[in-house]
């Protein structure tokens, strides 16, 4: 059941990675292919760079904030660390703590995600409006080789 949405997502990151070194490298000179490669790899890797520190940053401050509003037991002293917050996820179902308190923890994680994929919309929102200033090559031309030889048509 769950490998069908596995697949799903599969098809849809194998789109992204594959796709745009098309017209990349349709629209470079020959020579200048693997450079055209290498930016586009180089921007993929900065934009991850990006995504990870705004991501990162953005689910400390915001769980961080929600946890010390709150009078945590010392079975959970663990979570001021936001770092460490992640790592206690699969802990927090069978700690020994209140329904409401269970709550409100699992509230915070909510709304520190949902700051994030709101923070990770807006970064989408942007670069959507900004591929509409990109210039339009045409991906249609005679590939001659490095020797520049013609093949001649009977």
């Amino acid at each position: 059941m769950t490998a069908s949405f596995q697949v799903i997502a599969g098809i849809d990151i194998g789109t992204i990675f594959s796709v745009p070194p098309i017209p990349m490298q349709a629209s470079a000179a020959s020579d200048d292919q693997g450079l055209a490669m290498g930016i586009i790899v180089a921007f993929r890797l900065f934009g991850a760079l990006i995504g990870l520190a705004v991501g990162a940053t953005t689910f400390s401050r915001v769980f961080a904030n929600w946890i010390d509003g709150l009078t945590l037991p010392p079975s959970l002293a663990l979570l001021k660390d936001p770092s460490e917050a992640v790592r206690f996820i699969p802990y927090l179902r069978p700690a020994d703590i209140s329904p409401a308190l269970r709550d409100l923890i699992r509230e915070a994680y909510k709304d520190a995600i949902q700051t994030i994929w709101y923070e990770l919309a807006a970064f989408g929102a942007l670069e959507s409006l900004s591929s509409l200033f990109v210039e339009e090559l045409t991906i249609e031309t005679e590939e001659l080789g490095r020797q520049h030889f013609e093949h001649a048509s009977d």
